[in-house]
């Protein structure tokens, strides 16, 4: 039977198909762990975690040729033994099979040292010619991942046509030439400013400036257990006088100045818009034309999207207005209005976010790029979510987001790969507060688009915020009351310099709340309940509202958190100097809880009350004693604020203070803005 059967296999087609399934694994394994590579060197040639695809293609591959080689020779030492097949033939099949698995040791090593090879071939090309250096990598500096680029991913990318797994899906053809040299480009109103190392090094350069729009930051991030690179591409096309060009390159770490190049200096329009295309195509391998409609090639660099709107409205318009003229608002209101649109005060948030203001000019960062990072999260998050998460996909996005939101990390430190849930929320906040400086600084773009009006400029971008700020004096009748919170819901201190002071407390009326919160005039329990924040937001705060942030939420799921303990809120304060005074701000905010949905512990996936709810409580183990709650009337409504003194609640709670959430915007406004001396 068995002397049939191998006659059989041998007579009709299974050998074949056996040989077949054999060259088409080892296909597939060569294509993967050439991507592997490619990964390992930075090169990203997919979308995925090229990494874990790999690795289990390389198992499944192995395993699959050991199976059927293994069967091969089984079926060739039988056939021998039954004089199916000679000697020779047993033999060929053996050795075939048995040579077949050096090739996997074979393959990855010749890649490797072919692209050593390149990389030493070409630095001694640079060293005689600094035009052939000028062709691959304006930094001076041909290295391995550069190397692995020209010996093998360039290869894979354009013989294979291997477009089609690109990050995301682009219009350009890798190597396809522009149809003009000089395209056409409409002339913008917008002025991108110098590179800092530019205006730094480069004499005369005050009186330089940027030739319309060519202006472009790019940057590169691969993260890995092992190692990283963090680094930034710069490219200016600056205008040096009525008939000649200069263009600039910096390029470095994220965070550092880096080094710098003149390609050009002094040269025609003409020539230096060449130079300019040049350096963008070697860079990215797109062309500058279709920049509108960009998609990084996985291995060259991304286009970080920026918005010199508002920069361009503060040096067109450096004023906003006329500062001889007497501001009209009192002076409290008016130094609280400098401090939240205080400059040094939004780049001291940059730094402290670890982004890079140098490279990342305050409020250019565009809304666009923002929202790119928040997909980036959401995908993170989607990842985190499945029961084996792979740690390299989680390099890989990790690595996205930090292109998207360059951070500056020194040389020493790896950027961290966001792998729990309270590294996304920290980012979740960081991107909210960059959305919220950016609104910020589009009350000075919108300052700078309009016709010059003789008032004082803090008193035009006070009219920009559409929210009346009317400041609580000690004759107020709710002066007492909100002191009254403050105290009794705050830490005591032993020492009256440190802890919160007072400073000074506005009534806080926008313009469109009225409206939006009128719907729940009919919602019983109203309060009158605490939200910390951060300096930086303040002017977004108040110009839009509060929002619910786009992550998926904190202890008790997506929504606005509110707090009747001052010390509660106080986690969340980040204070500003100003004056000489590390001051922050505290708004009191009326929210219509109606019937709320008490919880003891944490529940993350809340996005609305259960039904027959309006709101939800994370009941604390610590509250305001209730019995001496006061009622103050606003608008017509009677609200309850838990002024009283700290007491236990009684209940056994994973949370130390009460937590009141709700889901929806409108359901609650603005009332006061408090300002304390930390």
């Amino acid at each position: 039977m068995g002397v049939a059967t191998l006659r059989v296999i041998y007579a009709n087609d299974t050998w074949a198909i056996l040989q077949g399934i054999v060259y088409l694994s080892r296909f597939v394994w060569f294509a993967y762990a050439a991507i592997w590579i490619g990964n390992e060197w930075n090169l990203r040639l997919t979308s995925v975690s090229t990494s874990a695809c790999a690795w289990s293609t390389v198992v499944v591959t192995l395993l699959l040729v050991r199976f059927v080689g293994a069967v091969k020779i089984v079926f060739a030492i039988f056939s021998f033994f039954f004089n199916i097949i000679d000697m020779d033939e047993m033999l060929d099949v053996t050795i075939c099979t048995v040579g077949a698995y050096g090739m996997y040791i074979v393959i990855p090593l010749v890649l490797s040292i072919s692209t050593d090879v390149v990389a030493f071939l070409h630095r001694k090309a640079a060293a005689r010619n600094e035009r052939h250096l000028a062709s691959l990598d304006c930094d001076g500096h041909f290295s391995r991942v550069e190397a692995a680029h020209s010996a093998m991913a360039f290869w894979l990318w354009k013989t294979l046509g291997w477009t089609i797994i690109s990050a995301t899906s682009s219009k350009q053809k890798v190597g396809k030439k522009s149809k003009t040299d000089t395209p056409k480009t409409v002339e913008k109103a917008i002025t991108p400013p110098l590179d800092g190392v530019y205006a730094k090094n480069v004499p005369k350069s005050a009186n330089h400036a940027v030739y319309r729009d060519y202006d472009v930051m790019l940057n590169q991030v691969h993260i890995s257990s092992y190692t990283s690179n963090n680094k930034f591409y710069r490219i200016q096309l600056i205008k040096t006088n009525p008939a000649t060009y200069d263009v600039f390159s910096g390029w470095g770490r994220v965070g550092e100045d880096g080094d710098y190049k003149l390609w050009c200096s002094g040269a025609d329009l003409k020539t230096a818009v060449e130079v300019f295309h040049k350096k963008f195509k070697d860079k990215t391998r797109s062309n500058w034309k279709d920049r509108r409609n960009f998609a990084q090639i996985p291995g060259f660099y991304d286009m970080v999207e920026l918005d010199y709107a508002a920069l361009d409205a503060a040096k067109s318009s450096p004023q906003f207005g006329d500062d001889s003229v007497p501001s009209e608002l009192p002076p409290k209101t008016q130094k609280l209005i400098e401090m939240i649109f205080d400059k040094d005060m939004f780049k001291n948030e940059l730094v402290r976010m670890n982004l890079d203001p140098k490279r990342m000019p305050l409020g250019a960062l565009s809304l666009k790029q923002i929202e790119k990072g928040v997909a980036i999260l959401n995908s993170t998050q989607a990842t985190l979510a499945e029961a084996n998460p792979s740690i390299f996909k989680l390099e890989d996005l990790s690595a996205k987001f930090y292109q998207f939101i360059p951070h500056a990390y020194d040389r020493s430190t790896i950027p961290p790969v966001l792998e729990t849930p309270k590294q996304l929320e920290e980012k979740y906040h960081m991107l909210a507060t960059l959305h919220d400086i950016a609104i910020a600084q589009d009350v000075e773009k919108a300052l700078g688009e309009t016709e010059p009006v003789m008032k004082h400029s803090v008193d035009l971008k006070y009219a920009e915020l559409n929210s009346q700020l009317d400041l609580v004096t000690p004759d107020h009748p709710f002066f007492e009351t909100i002191r009254a919170y403050i105290a009794n819901t705050k830490r005591k201190c032993s020492c009256p310099k440190h802890g919160m002071q007072l400073v000074d407390i506005w009534e806080v009326r926008r313009s469109d709340e009225d409206k939006t919160f009128s719907k729940f005039d009919a919602t019983p329990n109203h309060r009158l309940l605490w939200h910390g924040t951060n300096v930086a937001v303040v002017a977004a705060i108040l110009k839009s509202g509060l929002r619910i942030m786009p992550s998926s939420g904190g202890r008790v799921g997506k929504g606005i958190y509110l707090a009747n303990m001052l010390e509660k809120s106080r986690q969340y304060l980040w204070g500003s100097q100003f004056d000489g005074q590390n001051v922050a701000c505290v708004f009191l905010v009326e929210a219509a809880l109606g019937q709320m949905n008490e919880i003891h512990q944490d529940d993350t996936t809340i996005t609305k009350p259960p039904t027959g709810f309006d709101s939800v409580v994370a009941k604390g183990k610590t509250h305001p004693n209730p019995d001496e709650d006061q009622v103050i009337t606003l608008d017509n409504q009677q609200v309850r604020v838990n002024a009283g003194k700290w007491i236990k609640s009684g209940v056994e709670s994973a949370f130390s203070f009460d937590e009141y959430l709700v889901y929806e915007e409108s359901q609650q406004r603005l009332r006061f803005i408090v300002t304390f001396k930390l």
